[in-house]
């Protein structure tokens, strides 16, 4: 958008970095696209005008209409604008020199399985594999970004539902597949998470709401021993037992803010929905957004637990309909392990350390430091070590 703090449209392509040089990857911003076009001269400034304007993201309302004969000539400008584009992205050339636009779309994907199958779900699957193909199918269907801006600027007004995934990579398929391939994209706090809005039936609501959607990086707090408690732990490793334990943020979550980046979000909202992993640890860390956020949700009324078992279409539309709310004591179990973890293997550790260092120095090697114990990893040692003598002892 064109506000100060408005999402921009951003769209990928390889751009030659000079007349007749090589080609440089990464996303493009408008200003670059028309640089392109203007250079090949193919069209006037007001049809590069015409293409930059829904590259920039403006509203639905500014961008040309569908019927009369000079909206098809804007239209048909926009069709040519995407040609253009499709052909700079590869460094090919021009849609009048390489045939029929139709003609080499079957031929660079191998059929005409394109002229069947959704619009939408061509264009997200060109998006990904050939971006080539992708604007060429464009070309044949400008209205599909103007359709996808118009979606995004709609809803604006209505209440918001703020949707959290246990990663970026399944926050992504989540509003991909809630909102059909039409969503938006933009930046928050977080520059590993982003968030993806669109508009779509919200059952809690009882209407229709705009849709955010978006991640953490796995759990965002740790768990550490009381600075006080610990004291004198070295030498006597069982104080540790009874010391208290206290929730501390991950380095990578603080490096990343993603604490931050939830409660910015989590003060537009008037839904939360949690989309963890539907196993203990991921109750755990829905809890962890909770309390994150528990300032702009003071009670539980208005926030749910999305149950799924796949990354699929029709399991996401069955989770959203089927909304439960959060399990505290699958949370807490999760806290009661993490603290035996912690005792168990930092005692033990210790008492190992403290005992047996200077003998398993002269029998393995010099530069050892601390002999390591946990309630996990000696358990999976084990299985290494009898495998590794069961293969020793093979006749």
């Amino acid at each position: 958008g064109s506000g100060g703090k408005g999402p921009r449209q951003v769209w990928g392509g390889a751009w030659p970095t000079s007349a007749g040089g090589g080609a440089a990857s990464g996303p493009c911003r408008p200003e670059e696209v028309q640089q392109v076009l203007a250079a090949q001269g193919a069209l006037v400034p007001q049809q590069i005008a015409q293409l930059v304007q829904q590259l920039r993201g403006l509203r639905g309302g500014r961008l040309p209409g569908s019927g009369g004969a000079a909206a098809a000539r804007t239209w048909e400008q926009v069709a040519r604008g995407w040609q253009l584009v499709g052909c700079a992205a590869e460094g090919r050339q021009s849609p009048e020199e390489d045939g029929d636009v139709s003609a080499q779309l079957t031929q660079l994907l191998g059929g005409d399985w394109w002229g069947t199958t959704e619009k939408w779900q061509v264009e997200r699957d060109l998006q990904r594999s050939n971006k080539y193909a992708h604007y060429l199918y464009l070309s044949l269907h400008p209205e599909l970004p103007a359709q996808r801006l118009q979606t995004a600027s709609y809803g604006d007004d209505l209440p918001k539902v703020l949707m959290v995934a246990e990663k970026p990579s399944v926050a992504k398929m989540i509003a991909e597949h809630l909102s059909g391939g039409r969503m938006r994209m933009r930046r928050g706090v977080s520059r590993a998470c982003q968030v993806y809005e669109f508009v779509a039936y919200f059952p809690p609501a009882g209407q229709k709401c705009k849709l955010m959607q978006t991640s953490v990086v796995g759990h965002v707090f740790g768990l550490d021993f009381n600075k006080e408690d610990e004291k004198g732990a070295w030498n006597n490793p069982s104080v540790l037992f009874g010391a208290r334990v206290e929730k501390t943020i991950e380095d990578t979550t603080a490096k990343l803010k993603v604490v931050e980046h939830l409660q910015e979000l989590s003060k537009e909202a008037e839904y939360l929905v949690l989309w963890l992993d539907c196993d203990r640890e991921g109750e755990n860390i829905g809890f962890e957004v909770i309390g994150i956020c528990r300032e702009d949700f003071p009670t539980d009324e208005n926030i749910y637990r999305a149950q799924f078992s796949a990354l699929t279409e029709p399991e996401m539309k069955r989770a959203i309909n089927t909304l439960v709310r959060p399990n505290k004591y699958m949370s807490m179990a999760v806290d009661a392990r993490q603290e035996l973890d912690l005792k168990i293997g930092v005692s033990f550790t210790r008492l190992l350390t403290r005992n047996l260092l200077d003998n398993c120095k002269q029998k393995f090697y010099k530069d050892l430091r601390v002999i390591s114990y946990g309630p996990c990893q000696t358990p999976t040692l084990w299985f290494c070590v009898k495998r590794h003598h069961e293969i020793q002892s093979f006749e």
